[in-house]
């Protein structure tokens, strides 16, 4: 891992570039890296120093305790960076360590594949030897500026001299046997070769007049404004007696730099310039040399501004993007006197000499170098190198308090001084105390306690002197080094005011200093407050117009965005993370493309492909710093990515903690949801959109795939929905769904084919589970729970609410047999437009996991689709489905509960921080009714596993493919067997049958919306009048089935209108007779045994109608006299008083068949007149095919006794209780239509037929419950609740008057007779009846009125014509005798009329004789009184004819 470029001590690194050389596998190379990058400082005291001559001028014996500290990368620094040099040494590599692999040249490993051609091992060494020289050389000269270069054998085993390693190299043991003392006492050597060649390159330094400072592009443009002044050239020539001969101008051409003396290694003796070199493709660079100052020849008067211009030339191409100059001196005063100059040159390299012995850790010196030097910079207002000595010693400065030495913070550091007299600067120098005590760990951190309390001054300071710089002298800062300054500056304010998230160690890696940090609870100055630095932090932000480079302006935008992320400034660092990305993707996108270029391969297939190896980029990407930023950038948008570390692990979770995790899932997918309304959703997706570009371009295959399925979670609904609407739930469009879901397919294939493991995406939809539900199975594995109730009503026969046929359509719970597979349906949706493969799916119950079969599906775009999966439960008891493992395509395995219901995120107003805290905190301060209102609900599903059962098949029947027709009525047997595939013997069997008839008959039954005569109607149907019947004929009553054995029964069918899709069921189980006694409930099979019946109209009834017959219709025309005449009618009771009343049924019935048919009405009961022959009873006919017959059958009227009764229930599963009536009938019309029920009930009870096809054996009966009755028919059928007759006698001692009765009612008289007129009520019903009767003579054949009016003139009576009764209870009668005599011939019609006085109330009953009715006593229309009195009228007048006697 690299050191940090922003920290504050930065200045002091030296920077160590660490190079492969020879054979070297690329993770080998980055294994020896690593263990270099663990050290990173040596201390002085542990360096041993160099004691060849003229290197002692940093000997670390003059200060033990410091450190020098080192920045080990494999980066090569950019080549604009030799600009800055030597005003920034550290940018500049001034180690190289080349890195060899001792295994691969180690005589035991694969000695055979080491050697030659000729199979000399020592043509092998020396070849080797010469390719390492060789190699080495060729690093010197590409990098010119650099001190030492250092060859380390690593994993060498031994220390001894090998003919194939250069002398002076370096041997580094295995990190197995050794410690990391070994590396760091290798780079206490190295460190000792590095201060020996610095020492040479300080004298060089010394030996300098002055130091050019490197401009910016805007400074350089000003200054060359400058120097077309006229003087200008004057005054350079006069400067000509300051140069010397090796004096760097820093304008003047270079020319090749002398290597120092002393190198790691004996060269050959071949020069270097002579000997060949071959190409090194490891150390290949095209970075030009950094250039070297010490032998820069001083421009002539005459030669001057070209020299110059030449150099600037030189320097210029040296930049990557933006040429910039250099400046000898400030350019505020032409006239700037030898002297003065000379004094900004010394101080000028005082100041690089100081730098030297900071970077050497000869703090103390460079401390004392950098005060005085500095000093003398001020006072010659050279301010653009006054700031940057301010900016050395501040990091000297730290680097003595974290080692505890005390020293005394200079003057310089603060701007008040600036404003005293001039006098000052004279005796600044004296003023300095450049003395380094001895170590003091109290003093130095008051010391540091009292630079922090001023940092926010001294930063001012040093920013004011570099703004001058740029305003007054011209010299502005390149846009790359203040930025660096202005980061590392705000890091240590960041650090001290306690904002920075960072601890010490991790800015200064060594020492402590803590002792900057404000103290808890003291008052926060302005300068150290967030938005002061941020203030001072964004100084640094390069223009879109800054001469930088790409490279560069990246490294300081990614800094920015650190140090805003550390002081918890986020949405501001989300800011400039975007434009870096913006920066980065365009660059590796170009970059890409001239790689595949040189790979000869399409961009678009370079995605896993680094320099022609395919799997250096995922060994690269192993380095989280990238993920992080992109992840610090998601976070700030608020993409619920940030959530994604907080979804507890399904691996690890216990089976029986199952309802924890589905709580757990439900809450966090909520959470994300609502996090997908924070903000922008146009933000987020772009954001998105550029990590994904920025992990293609880099490339990154866990990154692209990351990110592309983090777009499609974020753009997705994140809820649980109908993707079938018309709504458009994702926000992209349909293409770029399709190329994102790509992306992940290719990254993940493509990891794959390279052998690459990279960390799959989770699925972009956390409502992917919709549903699981146990599959309906049709064939003979279903299984089917049942009660006690239903094995008591298997042993009754066929009832209304068959048990063993079609069940209803109710949920009921979800049955599997232990060990079988079964079938289970799982629900998945996609509201995404594209389709994606389901590659795995697992069951999750509280008892572990379920695997099932793979189930290789692909769940199309934009759908709800159900995917079937057999899985298989071992052990029986309950089980309970809380979720599913689901791994899609190019996706990893997630837990996913179940989200039935539909469910959306609230719609948020606005959200800010606060909000999104919340979020981020979860729902643990909501109460439990607001966190289940705020999460979506889950669901499971209940399994009960049952013990092994028998299976069953149907083996033989003997219909032909399974078809049948049946006429209307008629009845067809066939036998179907059964055999028993199983191990397990059945004991218990019941057949039932099932069509489309049943089914809509129970419909219509659990319908709520039926009256109860319709009900009755339905009921009647499915139980009185069933039409299936089942019997075994192989072994009579039996109901078991050995293992391995058959069993035949025989269907019988009758048909019926609308029977179609019909199965025989049986239900089979195997259940020991203990088990049914003791449990609740028992399980059966059900065996399915589809018939495919069509049913043809044979008889239609087109037309009914009930004719009332007169009474005389059923006497002989015989005349008798009175005397004659039997009355032994007069005294009968009740029953046979009714039957005198009689009436025809007229009915047209219709032969819709294609043969002539026998038909055949028979009259049941006590319904046949009384003179008439039992024969008679039987009326047939012979139909042809379309042709119609009447039929006209007699019988007796009938009279209900109950006819006011409730229709009653069937069944105990159709009564309804306290059932409010939803119509607006009144009680007289409940009354009526009961009335019509019973009458037709009876009436259907009364009458059967049947038919018989001719020329056939095929028979059936015919169905009279088709037959409807209305009102008319009813009183035409039946009788009154109070009977009236009349007869006629002769007063009581009159022998001599004759009587002569023609019919039952009708009678001859002679005129003038005296007569008696009894008219008879008889009670029938079972009411107390109190009425009144009314006698009404009127002229038969006569209009009402005018009868009424002439009656009185012609009929005399004694008494008046009507009279109240008493009470007549039921079953009596009683006799309203009226004398009279007619005076005049003619017809007359004696009427009766029998009204009610007050209404009667029956008495309430318990049951009634029509069957059980639990509402009977909150019968309203029976026992409330009705709003009119009861009017019985006689049913035919009695006719009277009188006539004189002859």
């Amino acid at each position: 891992m690299g050191t940090d470029p922003f920290s504050p001590i930065a200045p002091a690194r030296v920077r160590v570039l660490v190079l492969p050389v020879g054979r070297i596998r690329s993770r080998r190379f980055q294994v020896f890296t690593a263990r270099l990058q663990q050290v990173t400082s040596v201390r002085l005291g542990d360096i041993t120093p160099d004691e060849r001559p003229g290197r002692g001028t940093f000997s670390p014996l003059a200060f033990p305790d410091g450190r020098i500290y080192l920045d080990i990368t494999t980066s090569i620094p950019q080549s604009s960076f030799a600009e800055l040099a030597p005003f920034e040494l550290f940018r500049n590599v001034m180690v190289i360590v080349g890195t060899v692999d001792a295994v691969e040249y180690e005589d035991s490993a694969g000695e055979e594949e080491r050697l030659v051609e000729d199979g000399s091992r020592n043509v092998f060494y020396q070849r080797a030897h010469d390719s390492f020289v060789s190699i080495l050389e060729n690093v010197q000269d590409q990098y010119p500026g650099v001190l030492l270069t250092q060859l380390l054998i690593m994993d060498s085993k031994s220390t001894e001299t090998r003919p194939w390693i250069p002398e002076g190299s370096i041997h580094v043991p295995p990190a197995d046997g050794s410690g990391s003392a070994s590396v760091y006492n290798v780079l206490a050597g190295v460190a000792s070769k590095l201060l020996g060649e610095m020492a040479v390159y300080a004298e060089q330094v010394k030996s300098w007049a002055t130091v050019a400072t490197p401009l910016s592009l805007q400074a350089q443009s000003q200054r060359f404004d400058l120097e077309k002044r006229p003087d200008f050239h004057q005054r350079i020539s006069d400067r000509s007696h300051l140069s010397r001969e090796e004096s760097p101008s820093g304008d003047s051409l270079p020319r090749a730099s002398p290597r120092p003396t002393s190198q790691a290694f004996n060269s050959p003796t071949t020069s270097v310039a002579s000997s060949p070199r071959p190409d090194s493709p490891a150390l290949r660079s095209e970075a030009p040399s950094s250039p070297d100052l010490s032998n820069m020849e001083t421009p002539t008067s005459s030669t001057a501004p070209e020299a110059i211009w030449k150099a600037r030339a030189k320097y210029a191409s040296m930049q990557s993007d933006k040429p910039s100059g250099r400046s000898l001196y400030p350019a505020t005063n032409a006239a700037m006197s030898a002297d003065k100059e000379k004094n900004i040159g010394k101080a000028r390299v005082g100041i690089v000499m100081g730098s030297l012995y900071m970077m050497a850790g000869r703090w103390s010196d460079a401390w004392k170098e950098l005060l005085e030097n500095t000093a003398k910079c001020r006072s010659h207002s050279d301010y653009i190198w006054l700031a940057s000595g301010l900016d050395r010693i501040i990091c000297c400065l730290l680097l003595l308090g974290s080692e505890g030495f005390t020293f005394q913070i200079p003057s310089l550091c603060y701007l008040g001084q600036e404003r005293q007299s001039t006098l000052y600067f004279i005796d600044a120098a004296r003023e300095v105390n450049t003395t380094v005590g001895p170590r003091d760990t109290v003093a130095a951190n008051a010391t540091l306690r009292k630079f922090g309390g001023s940092l926010g001054e001294v930063a001012t300071t040093l920013l004011h002197y570099y703004d001058r710089a740029g305003t007054f002298t011209g010299e502005a800062l390149p846009q790359v080094s203040f930025s660096e300054m202005i980061l590392r500056l705000t890091k240590l304010q960041a650090f001290v005011g306690a904002k920075s998230s960072m601890g010490s160690e991790t800015i200064f890696q060594s020492g402590t200093l803590d002792a900057l940090k404000r103290p808890m609870g003291s008052k926060e100055p302005s300068d150290l407050s967030r938005l002061g630095i941020s203030e001072v932090l964004f100084r640094a932000y390069p223009g879109p117009f800054a001469d930088i480079s790409s490279s560069s302006r990246s490294s300081v935008l990614a800094g920015i965005a650190a140090v805003l992320g550390s002081i918890g400034m986020d949405r501001k660092k989300a800011m400039v993370l975007k434009d870096l990305i913006s920066i980065i993707v365009p660059t590796l996108q170009q970059a890409r493309t001239l790689g595949a270029a040189e790979l000869g391969i399409h961009p678009s297939n370079s995605l896993s492909y680094t320099n022609g190896n395919s799997t250096s980029s995922a060994r690269n990407m192993d380095d989280p710093s990238i993920r992080e930023l992109l992840q610090q950038l998601l976070d700030v948008y608020g993409v619920s990515s940030i959530l994604e570390g907080q979804r507890p692990d399904e691996t690890k979770v216990d089976t029986q903690d199952y309802e924890g995790l589905v709580h757990d899932i439900a809450q966090l997918a909520a959470r994300a949801a609502d996090l997908d309304e924070l903000g922008s959703m146009n933000l987020k997706i772009d954001i998105l959109r550029s990590a994904v570009e920025f992990c293609e371009s880099i490339p990154d295959l866990s990154g692209v795939a990351q990110n592309a399925a983090l777009l499609l979670r974020t753009a997705g609904p994140q809820a649980s929905i109908d993707p079938t609407l018309a709504s458009q739930h994702v926000r992209l469009a349909n293409e770029e769904q399709v190329r994102l879901a790509n992306h992940v397919m290719n990254a993940v294939n493509g990891a794959r084919e390279a052998g690459l493991r990279i960390e799959l995406p989770p699925y972009w939809d956390d409502f992917l589970l919709r549903s699981v539900q146990l599959v309906e199975d049709e064939s003979s594995s279903r299984v089917i729970e049942h009660s006690k109730a239903d094995m008591s009503s298997a042993k009754k026969g066929p009832f209304l609410h068959e048990a063993w046929g079609a069940h209803s359509t109710q949920k009921q719970e979800n049955i599997a047999v232990a060990g079988e597979p079964i079938p289970l349906g799982v629900v998945l949706q996609n509201p995404f437009d594209f389709e994606i493969e389901v590659d795995e799916i697992q069951i999750c119950t509280a008892d572990g996991v379920i695997e099932i079969e793979e189930p290789n599906a692909i769940l199309g775009p934009g759908r709800l689709e159900e995917i079937v999966c057999h899985a298989s439960v071992p052990n029986p008891g309950q089980a309970k489905i809380f979720g599913c493992n689901i791994r899609m395509a190019g996706c990893r395995s997630q837990f996913y509960p179940i989200y039935n219901d539909e469910w959306r995120a609230r719609e948020k107003t606005k959200l800010k921080e606060a909000s999104r805290e919340v979020l981020l905190k979860g729902d643990q301060d909501m109460s439990e009714d607001e966190a289940n209102s705020v999460r979506p609900s889950t669901s499971f599903m209940s399994l009960i596993v049952i013990p092994s059962q028998p299976l069953l098949i149907a083996e033989n029947d003997s219909l032909t493919d399974r078809s049948l027709m049946l006429l209307e009525g008629e009845r067809q047997c066939f036998t179907i067997t059964l055999r028993n595939v199983s191990t397990i013997d059945v004991d218990f069997l019941r057949p039932s049958f099932d069509d489309a008839l049943t089914t809509s008959l129970r419909s219509a039954v659990a319908s709520k919306n039926l009256s109860r005569a319709d009900l009755f109607e339905v009921e009647t149907n499915l139980t009185k009048e069933a039409f299936f019947d089942a019997r075994r004929i192989d072994i009579p009553d039996s109901q078991a089935i050995a293992a391995g054995e058959t069993a035949t029964f025989e269907i019988s069918i009758i048909g019926r209108p609308g029977i179609k899709d019909a199965k025989v069921l049986f239900d089979f189980a195997h259940l020991p007779s203990d088990k049914i006694d003791s449990s609740g409930r028992f399980f059966t099979r059900q065996l399915e045994v589809p018939v495919n019946i069509t049913v043809h109209s044979a008889l239609q009834i087109q037309h009914f109608e009930i004719t009332s017959l007169p009474l005389d219709a059923t006497f002989t025309a015989n005349q008798t006299h009175l005397n004659g005449v039997d009355d032994s009618d007069a005294v009968t009771d009740a029953q046979t008083r009714s039957k005198r009343h009689h009436c025809l049924l007229v009915m047209d019935v219709r032969n819709v068949w294609t043969n002539s048919t026998d038909v055949e009405f028979e009259t049941v009961g006590d319904v046949q007149p009384g003179n008439l022959p039992d024969s008679s009873r039987r009326h047939a006919s012979t139909i042809h095919p379309g042709q119609s017959h009447r039929f006209a059958i007699p019988m007796r009227k009938l009279y209900v006794k109950h006819a006011d009764a409730q229709i009653p229930w069937l069944s105990a599963q159709s009564r309804r209780q306290f059932v409010v009536s939803t119509g607006d009938e009144s009680p007289d019309q409940e009354r009526y239509t009961r009335e019509l029920f019973w009458y037709r009930e009876e009436l259907l009870k009364s009458l059967k037929g049947k038919w018989r096809e001719q020329g056939t054996d095929r028979h059936g009966t015919i169905g009279v419950r088709s037959i409807r009755v209305g009102h008319r028919s009813v009183e035409a059928l039946k009788v009154e609740d109070v009977d009236i007759d009349m007869n006629i006698t002769k007063l009581d001692g009159d022998d001599g008057t004759m009587v002569i009765r023609t019919g039952k009612t009708s009678f001859d008289i002679h005129t003038g007779a005296f007569l008696r007129l009894q008219t008879r009520m008889q009670n029938l019903s079972d009411k107390t009846i109190h009425g009144m009767v009314r006698l009404q003579p009127t002229l038969a054949h006569q209009i009402l009125e005018t009868s009424l009016e002439t009656v009185s003139r012609r009929f005399i009576w004694s008494g008046i014509l009507q009279r109240p009764l008493p009470l007549l209870q039921p079953g009596d009668s009683q006799t309203f005798d009226l004398d009279f005599s007619i005076v005049t011939d003619g017809i007359y019609e004696l009427g009766a009329v029998f009204e009610e006085i007050r209404p009667s109330i029956p008495m309430r009953e318990k049951k009634t004789e029509h069957g059980t009715n639990d509402d009977d006593e909150l019968d309203e229309a029976k026992y409330l009184s009705s709003v009119e009195r009861r009017i019985w009228k006689m049913s035919e007048p009695c006719i009277v004819r009188a006539r004189g006697t002859e």
